[in-house]
């Protein structure tokens, strides 16, 4: 019996196939490590002057060896060899496989650069065509780096949608290094809008990657720049970054040691996260209305700096003309003292451990308008009120 073959249906039914089942890396015409070897070699003994002669002896898995070479090689000489391969002799479906690796890989810029050079002479017809390969991909190639060109598209085109949502849409995984790299944009180059549109915990997910650890600065500086206010900024990841970088010193003494990491920190953002330490600080050793007391001080950018004492049974608050030594129970009074006295308090607290070195009447301050005042604060009944009147004067 005959059989007719119909080339024209043949070839349909096999790119219907090709459709239904795309490949991603390895999954169509596998590149063994024999063939790769053998290609290495062959690169490795060519001159660059004879690679155009070499080129045109490869033949279609040869070439894809080549990409493979460029892909995982670590030999700076061999992959460049393989890239200038890859451009004389452009293949689609080395666009198609290059595209997968370099989605995974990333960032891998000699890759990135030489799939560039073939998407110009092959076009985005064999990407554009596969439905495992997002509709966007062309926008994205316009940037100069493919991340940038994804991150400005998710910002422009995203609306209400968080960035694992646009990336999945869009068909990246997240396991793919462009996945990862796009989210360490969002957090060194994201605007305040887009930050805060994701959840504290997924933003706490990238900080702690082992992956991410060299970002880490640049992602906390950001953090802190771009949001800018204690308001907006989750607690979670205030606390991360003290753990990690410190706190930064005074803006009044420039003797102060801090880390590295806050140089980068603005002067706004700085204050900001010294006045969110204060306040946790007091709310920590105070309870009730004595932490309600001093806080409206720190919010109204009037303490410079605070600290515990006394294994926390004493507490520091320096207004810069003067400060406060608290004592924990209620049944202690507070001292006032001006600040060249209170500065060597301040000095010696890491070394006192008796209260009594912190209480001396003698050396308070004292008021005109409060004679017969000692300098000391009672909590009795509307010591709050007295207490302004008096800390109110001496600001001033």
């Amino acid at each position: 019996m005959r059989i007719q073959v119909n080339i024209s249906r043949l070839e349909s039914a096999l790119q219907e196939v090709r459709n239904a089942h795309p490949f991603r890396g390895n999954a169509i015409d596998q590149i063994y490590s024999s063939l790769i070897d053998k290609v290495r070699e062959k690169l490795e003994s060519c001159p660059f002057d004879n690679l155009s002669e070499l080129a045109f002896t490869f033949n279609i898995r040869e070439i894809l060896a080549c990409l493979e070479i460029l892909a995982n090689d670590r030999n700076v000489e061999t992959i460049q060899k393989a890239a200038h391969i890859l451009k004389l002799r452009p293949r689609k479906q080395v666009v198609l496989r290059g595209w997968f690796k370099l989605v995974s890989l990333y960032p891998h810029d000699l890759l990135e650069r030489t799939l560039r050079d073939l998407i110009t002479a092959k076009g985005f017809g064999p990407l554009e065509k596969n439905s495992k390969i997002s509709s966007r991909i062309a926008y994205w190639f316009v940037s100069v780096s493919l991340s940038e060109g994804v991150f400005r598209d998710y910002k422009n085109a995203s609306a209400n949608k968080i960035l694992d949502e646009y990336l999945s849409d869009n068909l990246l995984m997240a396991e793919d290094g462009l996945y990862h790299d796009v989210w360490r944009r969002l957090l060194t180059k994201g605007i305040a809008k887009l930050i805060k549109k994701e959840d504290c915990s997924r933003i706490l997910s990238e900080f702690n990657k082992v992956s991410n650890a060299t970002y880490l600065p640049w992602f906390g500086q950001h953090y802190l720049n771009a949001l800018k206010t204690r308001d907006i900024w989750d607690e979670p990841v205030l606390e991360l970054i003290e753990r990690r970088f410190g706190s930064p010193s005074d803006k009044d003494r420039k003797s102060a040691i801090e880390t590295p990491f806050w140089g980068k920190v603005s002067d706004p953002a700085k204050q900001e996260f010294r006045t969110w330490l204060m306040l946790r600080l007091i709310q920590d050793f105070f309870e009730g209305e004595r932490a309600d007391f001093w806080e409206k001080y720190v919010q109204a950018n009037l303490v410079k700096r605070v600290k515990e004492i006394l294994h926390r049974d004493g507490f520091m608050i320096d207004f810069g003309h003067f400060g406060v030594i608290e004592f924990k129970y209620v049944g202690n009074a507070a001292y006032i003292y001006p600040a060249n006295v209170f500065a060597q308090y301040w000095v010696n607290s890491g070394r006192w451990y008796n209260p009594g070195d912190f209480k001396d009447k003698y050396k308070t301050v004292k008021h005109g308008s409060h004679p017969g005042w000692d300098g000391r604060i009672i909590h009795r009944d509307h010591w709050q009120s007295n207490t302004s009147k008096i800390i109110g004067r001496l600001l001033r």
